[in-house]
């Protein structure tokens, strides 16, 4: 079973572990970066308002261009497409970008 994940134009090719295997957190086992083929980013090619996260992509695994979240943005998603910006942090309660 393959399946892909396209954030932001980046393209990840997951592989599953097999038919038998359920990994502790659904969707990212330990190893699941041994299986993940990460597509070249390199910080320059993240256009504003996007930035570059070296382990921002699906589970960590690859270099992703994610949208730097402003303060009051929802930052919860499991599936995150984005970062609060420099100063900010992700609240647990609320999900959204506060203040630090």
């Amino acid at each position: 079973m393959e399946c892909r994940l396209l954030l932001l134009g980046l393209t990840c090719l997951l592989v599953s572990p097999g038919p038998g295997v359920e990994p502790a957190n659904p969707g990212c086992s330990p190893n699941i970066c041994m299986l993940v083929d990460c597509m070249y980013v390199s910080p320059d090619s993240c256009a504003a308002p996007s930035v570059y996260v070296a382990n921002g992509g699906f589970c960590g695994c690859c270099p992703a261009c994610l949208l730097a979240l402003g303060e009051g943005a929802s930052c919860g998603s499991s599936l995150m497409h984005g970062r609060c910006q420099s100063g900010l942090v992700c609240d647990s309660v609320t999900e959204t970008c506060r203040r630090v």
